[in-house]
């Protein structure tokens, strides 16, 4: 029996950008779990500039890894997590302690082109 593979979508853009942009990285991302055979826990939509991980929505995000709820957090692009990539760097450590896997759709499709 296949192990079912449990994600978190987590969708960010700058504040006053298009609820459009958010609505879209949140359908491809759906998307993308449903073709990979994942079923999504929940969807995370923030508003932020993006560059701490100190917000609410991350900390429920984070705490959800900590309790080992999820084995992935979807991204559209990893500048979602931040625009710093130290921070970035720091986020993926964090699920990597915790068994869990930081998957950009953006990444998978680059690596689909080559």
């Amino acid at each position: 029996m296949q192990k079912q593979i449990k994600a978190y979508i987590y969708c960010r853009i700058g504040e006053g950008g298009s609820r459009n942009l958010m609505d879209f990285q949140a359908d491809a991302l759906e998307e993308y779990a449903l073709k990979n055979n994942m079923n999504v826990i929940g969807v995370i939509k923030e508003m932020s500039e993006g560059k701490w991980l100190d917000s609410f929505e991350m900390n429920f995000l984070t705490n959800a890894i900590r309790k080992r709820e999820i084995n992935v957090v979807l991204v559209y692009c990893r500048s979602r997590i931040s625009i710093y990539i130290d921070i970035v760097d720091e986020f993926e450590m964090f699920c990597h302690a915790y068994h869990v896997q930081l998957l950009s759709i953006k990444d998978y499709m680059i690596s689909q082109l080559i």
